[in-house]
């Protein structure tokens, strides 16, 4: 079998399958837990309302598929941001408790 001139000159010049090849080393992102919810509703709306001020989350726990099973939902942040996403949660606790006596006593 005769492979013509070009061949052998190819053979010497190619690079080695592993050269050239880009390999980027990314760090998975160090998450941290938040806090624990009752249900992925009450997970999805804190993952919501973390994410509209740029807190990346994640969530744990409790099925979220067509049937979601019931049980508590463990919410992760990143670890930069833990300080930050707690503080948000503390203002967001202190406005709602501000929000009741404002209203005042439900008369029936």
């Amino acid at each position: 079998m005769t492979l013509g001139p070009f061949h052998r000159a190819w053979e010497f010049t190619r690079a080695p399958r592993h050269a050239g090849r880009y390999h980027p080393v990314m760090a998975s992102p160090v998450m941290v837990p938040l806090t624990t919810v009752g249900s992925s509703f009450e997970a999805r709306v804190l993952v919501a309302r973390l994410g509209a001020d740029g807190i990346l989350t994640q969530s744990r726990g409790g099925g979220d598929g067509t049937y979601p099973l019931p049980g508590p939902v463990q919410v992760l942040v990143l670890v930069d941001q833990a300080d930050e996403a707690r503080e948000l949660l503390m203002a967001d606790q202190v406005e709602a408790l501000f929000d009741d006596v404002a209203s005042g006593p439900a008369d029936d």
